[in-house]
Order: C-alpha cells, then structure tokens, then sequence
C-alpha cells in the first residue's frame, strides 16, 4: 500500500497544534525575516489566518513547510510566498504544492503569484521569471 502525500493549510488548531515545529523552522530563517517582522507576529499571524501556514509530506510528518500571504494592492491581489522550508523535500513536493497554491491564489482573486526570498535556483528550475532585484539598506538616524 503506498503512502499518501498530504498538501495541506492548516487550521488555526493545527498551527497552535504544531506552534512549536513551526517556530523552528521560522527560527532557522531567522536572518530572512528578522529585520521586518517578530516570532509573536508569526504566531498571531497564523493563528489569525492573515498569513498561511502550508505543510507537506506523508500522513502527521511535514517534509515541507511554507509560508504564504495575500497582499491586496489596488491593482491587483498578489500570493506571495514568504518562505519555503524543506530543501530535500521540494523537488518531490512542489508541483502538488504549487497546484494547490494557484487554486487557493484564485479563490483569493489573486492575478499573480510573487516569492520576494526566492533563490536563483528556483527560476533554473522554471518556477518563474526573476522580475527585479530587491535592494535594502539602512536609514541613516538624523538628530532632530
């Protein structure tokens, strides 16, 4: 009998089920989101369903997790993936997983897709089209 790949959000139980996996894995990204945002509003984020929370893999054991949002601009609505933890695992899991992330971008009235923290090896892979580059840098404080 083979094993069933699961694809799933997850549900405010889930995340308050499964909190301490996810702060992990947020915690070994740190140095990607440390700057903008706090583990607390991880946590309240995903509880509240203002960010996603994807996981992957056979039966309860998440071989794959994500991390999404959707941003409304005036323009146009955008599902953004924040991040995607799980390296070994996304060769195997991403083409169910980006199936499941364009269906829930279109109930979402999303027109595109974006992944700000993707890497140069993900467009290799056809995943898309670099589109820019993201430049940041500190503000210098002024004495006022």
């Amino acid at each position: 009998m083979g094993k069933t790949l699961n694809v799933e959000l997850l549900e405010p139980w889930q995340i308050e089920q499964f909190w301490p996996q996810i702060q992990d894995a947020l915690l070994r990204l740190a140095h990607l989101w440390a700057d903008k945002w706090t583990i607390d509003y991880f946590q309240q984020a995903a509880f509240n369903q203002h960010i996603q929370v994807w996981g992957v893999g056979y039966g309860t054991r998440m071989e794959l997790m994500a991390f999404t949002q959707v941003v409304r601009y005036p323009a146009n609505n955008f599902f953004q993936i924040m991040f995607v933890l799980g390296d070994e695992a996304w060769k195997e899991f991403s083409p169910p997983l980006i199936e499941a992330w364009h269906k829930f971008g279109a109930t979402q009235n999303c027109r595109f897709w974006e992944a700000p923290h993707a890497r140069v090896g993900w467009e290799r892979r056809g995943f898309g089209k670099r589109t820019g580059i993201v430049l940041a840098g500190p503000i210098k404080q002024m004495v006022m």
